[in-house]
């Protein structure tokens, strides 16, 4: 399983690069056709936003994987002093509350999705194809949260304090 999961995070990379690099190339050059050409791109501003929710709802699974997120700790900080159990309890609460976030999203994503009708303004590209970025952001996060269970449990089995 992990396996997979490292294979999909590479594949999440290099589509992330492809993307970000297909943004700031589409910004260029709507910069330069504006004041070179004194002639705007009429799509790039629709096509950059789209690609800008893609980078985000995939990108975010990253963070959950490698635990990278800003995180607020404050209360978590202060719980940890005074009990490693509440401790433990706080981070499968905050893994349980991110689980069904995940699994909201997913959920409202693919009705949203599946219920998209309308095409986009300056692309005429059906707003489905934007919209797939929701429940596939939200199904790798699922993936991935459950992936930092398991692991929080192994590490309470052996002992470790995570």
């Amino acid at each position: 399983m992990k396996r997979v999961l490292d294979l999909t995070d590479k594949f999440i990379e290099y589509l992330m690069l492809l993307l970000i690099s297909v943004m700031l190339i589409v910004g260029f050059a709507q910069v330069f056709c504006r004041y070179v050409l004194s002639n705007s791109l009429s799509w790039s501003e629709e096509l950059m936003r789209f690609i800008y929710v893609w980078v985000i709802m995939i990108g975010i699974n990253l963070g959950i994987r490698h635990k990278s997120l800003a995180a607020i700790t404050a209360l978590s900080d202060i719980i940890a002093k005074k009990s490693k159990i509440a401790a433990k309890t706080m981070s499968i609460v905050c893994l349980l509350v991110q689980l069904f976030v995940c699994v909201i999203l997913s959920w409202y994503g693919y009705q949203y999705m599946v219920t998209a009708k309308q095409t986009s303004a300056a692309m005429l590209i059906p707003m489905k194809y934007v919209y797939v970025a929701l429940p596939l952001g939200g199904f790798l996060g699922v993936i991935y949260t459950v992936e930092s269970m398991i692991s929080w449990a192994k590490g309470l089995k052996i002992g470790e304090d995570k």
